[in-house]
């Protein structure tokens, strides 16, 4: 049993009773000499005693006093609990944990403002109707770190600093990574808007001791127009030929958009514009299209203008135009005078050609297509450098030699590709192509009935294969296949059924050859347009530029004030990796620097999640927890006071009401008091 005070700061107010006792005290009335001629004008009066005067007016001051300190002690409510919660130091007791979400879902109005702020000062009433000497835990949606115990007054200016967070986190993960931080018997109180994408109830999993309040916030606004994700039509640019952005946007809410504007602005400046139309609880991609004019690094944005929630109006992406795309040609035999001619003629391609035995002094990274031109082996070295090479994005091409050995067949089962027979010399005709492939993306406008394609006269059939993903790209009229592709890791491996010599094939006079060897060359080793915060996404870096002196690299955006030093691994043969670890925290276009000269730009874009402001309401919650067999309970908003907050809770006596009547009885005692000293007076 032990004796507290729900407003102890009221207590102060006591000081104040030194007030009336210093006046009190310099007030007393003072008896004076009077000079009378004569004593017969004396006789009305009554003898006072000086004594008991002053004992009245002690009496009077005593009880005035008593009736004031009575009326403090009221207003600082007093209270006595069964539960030795208040004997203990509030750091050795379960504390209160707080939730708040502070997710983008959070910015959207409610009836008394934003709701993050509504659930801010709801968190800081709950704290203020906790006794004195409580412990909390304060979390937000940034779980990372575990958060420390707080006293009231520190708890609040927590509470007070927080703002909204790129972080999205469902509901389920974040009490499973709360309950690791305490003890049993705590209680939780989560402010949230309840968001349907985020509140996984079906998937918590309490401790049988804790429990959990909700409290939700109601949001007014449910609708929201946004930019969900953007890709270019072509994987790789090239100066002078025309791109495509894809824009898919996002409209949730009951009405239709129409002439809404769309802008795409590259380096600061705008490249395109147009409107567009969409309706109510749909999607829809624009295209943007642009001409890059110069070799260089870009950092990119598309936006367009939507309120209250302003977070999904931009979307940001970069991306490089190099040089040349760099070709490699591993040789079992002369080069291929047919690809050397094509590639050495153009101004986009760099080629180069080796013998087999000079590959393991090459760095595979530097290239964005390897081509097996008529290898008859392939060493367990080579076959392991190809095999890092394909994981990391990079192309490869087999051109089959006459004679090959078990190690060419015994690379292509490693990656699930499939495996070369026997020579089958029969004339056939490419007769079906794949025109929907990748890499003839945008190449062919109209393909007419009457077209003739290559001849073949002699090709290896390939082993019955189980590998169901692999893309069949040429085929015969017998449904033989004479190219395909099979990805592996990030890469992608195309194999021919016959190599480039006139023996085999006219394909080299035929014009499918040239866009079909062209774009696979340029589909390869591309870096993502843009990462998503939040994601523990990791950078990689082409081995060429791996940090071998061991300079830190700085991811950089000179605008938001941001310069990092990522996680930096040396993984060698699989290149080298940047781990942000959440550093980066907010959306922007960014520049990767050493020695403060650019080496890629990356851009970071918020999580889409919060975008779908579907929530449930307080009636969809009772049903949610009612079938949920953990601890949970709703508190309404508008219950969230004192009494229904904390004391219906707890097993407590209050005693508020006894002193205000208390001082009610002293002022009366002091009016009878002060009455009758007058009377006394007058007589």
């Amino acid at each position: 049993m032990s004796f507290h005070f729900l407003h102890p700061n009221f207590l102060w107010v006591l000081i104040a009773l030194l007030i009336p006792i210093i006046i009190h005290l310099f007030n007393f009335k003072r008896f004076e000499k009077v000079y009378f001629s004569n004593l017969k004008f004396l006789k009305q009066l009554n003898t006072e005693h000086k004594r008991k005067s002053k004992i009245k007016k002690w009496l009077i001051l005593l009880l005035r006093l008593l009736a004031l300190a009575a009326l403090i002690i009221a207003f600082a409510q007093p209270y006595l609990t069964n539960t030795h919660r208040a004997e203990l130091n509030p750091f050795d007791q379960n504390p209160i944990c707080i939730y708040i979400d502070n997710s983008f879902s959070m910015n959207a109005e409610t009836e008394k403002g934003i709701a993050l702020e509504v659930a801010k000062n709801l968190a800081i009433t709950l704290i203020n109707s906790m006794p004195y000497n409580t412990a909390f835990k304060v979390y937000t949606q940034d779980i990372s770190h575990l958060s420390e115990s707080f006293q009231k007054n520190q708890a609040i200016e927590r509470i007070q600093a927080i703002q909204t967070s790129p972080r999205s986190v469902k509901l389920s993960k974040y009490l499973q990574k709360l309950q690791l931080d305490q003890a049993k018997n705590t209680k939780y109180y989560i402010f949230s808007d309840f968001q349907k994408s985020q509140s996984d109830f079906e998937n918590i999993q309490l401790d049988s001791t804790l429990s959990v309040n909700l409290i939700p916030i109601k949001v007014e606004s449910t609708q929201n127009l946004f930019l969900d994700s953007c890709w270019l039509d072509k994987p790789n640019l090239n100066i002078n030929e025309q791109q495509s952005l894809n824009v898919k946007i996002e409209n949730n809410s009951n009405q239709d958009y129409s002439k809404i504007p769309i802008q795409l602005s590259i380096n600061n400046n705008i490249k395109s514009t147009t409107n567009f139309e969409i309706q109510p609880h749909s999607n829809q991609v624009v295209k943007l299209h642009f001409l890059p004019r110069a070799i260089g690094n870009y950092s990119a944005k598309v936006e367009i203008k939507d309120f209250p929630i302003t977070f999904d109006n931009t979307l940001y992406f970069s991306y490089s135009i190099k040089t040349k795309t760099k070709i490699l040609a591993i040789n079992g035999v002369e080069p291929n005078q047919y690809i050397s001619k094509l590639f050495h003629s153009s101004k986009h391609f760099t080629l180069q050609n080796i013998e087999s035995s000079k590959t393991f002094s090459l760095n595979l990274d530097d290239y964005q297509l390897i081509i097996l031109n008529e290898l008859e082996s392939i060493e367990s070295v080579v076959q392991q450098q190809l095999n890092n090479y394909l994981l990391k994005g990079g192309n490869v091409l087999i051109l089959p030699a006459i004679k090959m050995s078990a190690s060419i067949n015994q690379f292509l089962k490693k990656i699930s590709a499939l495996q070369f027979d026997e020579i089958k010399i029969s004339k056939q005709r490419l007769s079906d192509i794949e025109f929907k492939s990748e890499i003839y993306k945008d190449v062919f406008e109209e393909i007419t009935d009457n077209a003739r394609f290559p001849d073949i006269y002699k090709y290896y059939t390939f082993k019955p294969s189980t590998n169901n993903l692999v893309e069949v790209i040429w085929k015969t009229a017998g449904s033989e296949t004479l190219f395909s592709r099979v990805n592996y890791g990030k890469g992608s491996l195309y194999q021919m059924s016959m190599n480039l010599n006139n023996g085999w094939t006219n394909l080299v006079t035929h014009p499918i050859l040239i866009p079909t060897l062209i774009n696979i060359a340029r589909s390869g080793n591309r870096s993502p347009l843009y990462y998503t915060l939040g994601k523990n996404s990791s950078i990689h870096i082409n081995q060429k530029n791996q940090n071998i002196d061991d300079t830190p690299l700085h991811i950089i955006n000179r605008s938001l004030k941001t310069d990092i030093i990522p996680e930096q691994i040396n993984h060698f043969d699989n290149g080298f990796i940047l781990h942000p670890r959440n550093q980066i925290k907010f959306a922007g276009n960014y520049n990767i620097t050493k020695n403060d000269s650019v080496l890629y730009p990356c851009s970071f874009n918020y999580s889409r999640q919060e975008s779908s402001l579907n929530f449930y309401n307080s009636e969809q919650l009772e049903t949610k927890i009612s079938r949920s067999e953990n601890k949970l309970s709703i508190i309404s908003v508008d219950k969230m006071k004192q009494s229904e907050s904390f004391h219906e809770k707890e097993e407590v006596d209050e005693y508020w009401v006894y002193f205000l009547f208390l001082g009610l009885l002293l002022y009366l005692a002091e009016s009878v008091v002060q009455k009758i000293e007058s009377q006394s007076t007058t007589k």
